[in-house]
């Protein structure tokens, strides 16, 4: 008996005593791991510094302009498509319809030419036909808002100007190459442009994304409110005007700062040296004719991988 009082308090007293341990094991983790945050925050930092602010700024503007007229499009094409035909969502329908399919269709092939040409050249390519798609498509929309004979208040009913339904197929096929544009330029610069300017640091492309992340969320929000605001304010002959001038300023703006971006970071072109060295390899040991059929192939199977996946009927009808 005595023997068991025994090992019950000695084994009472080192409770405290594993517990005072297991605390201060614990404090110590999470002091190494505190310390461990802070280092990561102030490398993340120095790396970030290390970057140069006027080319930084000079890709978010860049990406903020780009967006903010993508998504002000986006929005103000289908407003305009339901004031001009109120009788009918036809029009809409149809061009959110052409929009989809040529995304699906076309955008892996889109994506492949960000790797087959040269960086500058390519972003410039396509931030101008961007810009010169909207300025077209804006410039319809501005006639549509004018009068025709005979008026445009109901689609296929008191419209019976050929006029205006060339004018929406135009509208509808202008906006579909402009949404594979849009879709080149964000391949570009997200997917190739800024893992190059990060040089393998992790830390670094992980900020330069949220950067870009971020100029998408503030555009997809407050982009809209201001075509209300237009549009409420002024009028929407207005509106279409603003934004036809919006086009063709930041057509040159767009052109400038990605400039900039492309003299400050050295290693966009030097990496690009290398990577084209290999492209030209390639394609000396390939033919056309088998880069076409290979296309073609790459093409098939991704739309048959898009099709397969359960997210394809609800992304079919939105």
């Amino acid at each position: 008996m005595a023997d068991s009082s025994n090992v019950g308090a000695s084994s009472s007293a080192q409770q405290p005593v594993i517990e005072l341990q297991r605390l201060r094991s614990t404090s110590t983790r999470d002091r190494e791991n505190t310390q461990m945050t802070q280092e990561d925050e102030i490398a993340t930092s120095e790396e970030i510094h290390r970057v140069k602010w006027i080319p930084l700024l000079s890709l978010v503007g860049q990406h903020f302009s780009s967006s903010w007229g993508e998504r002000s499009y986006e929005f103000a094409s289908y407003l305009y498509l339901i004031v001009l035909f109120p009788g009918s969502l036809i029009p809409a329908s149809l061009l959110g319809f052409a929009v989809t399919v040529t995304g699906v269709a076309l955008s892996g092939r889109v994506g492949r030419l960000v790797d087959e040409h040269k960086r500058l050249p390519f972003v410039r390519t396509f931030i101008a036909l961007q810009k010169i798609l909207q300025l077209i498509t804006y410039g319809l929309f501005l006639v549509l808002f004018r009068p025709l004979h005979p008026s445009i208040d109901d689609f296929g009913k008191q419209s019976k100007s050929p006029a205006v339904y060339l004018l929406l197929a135009l509208i509808i096929v202008s906006s579909s190459v402009m949404g594979l544009a849009t879709a080149g330029i964000n391949v570009a610069i997200q997917r190739d442009w800024v893992v190059a300017i990060s040089q393998g640091s992790h830390t670094l492309l992980t900020r330069l994304n949220t950067y870009l992340r971020r100029v998408d969320l503030v555009c997809k929000l407050l982009a809209p409110l201001l075509v209300s605001l237009l549009t409420t304010t002024i009028s929407y002959s207005g509106a279409v005007t603003f934004y036809l001038i919006y086009a063709a300023v930041t057509l040159a703006v767009e052109q400038l700062w990605i400039r900039v971006v492309w003299n400050y970071f050295e290693v966009l072109a030097t990496d690009e040296r290398s990577k084209w060295e290999k492209r030209r390899e390639e394609r000396v040991e390939r033919s056309p004719p088998k880069r076409f059929l290979e296309g073609l192939y790459q093409q098939g199977k991704d739309l048959k991988e898009f099709f397969a996946l359960p997210i394809f009927l609800s992304s079919l009808s939105m």
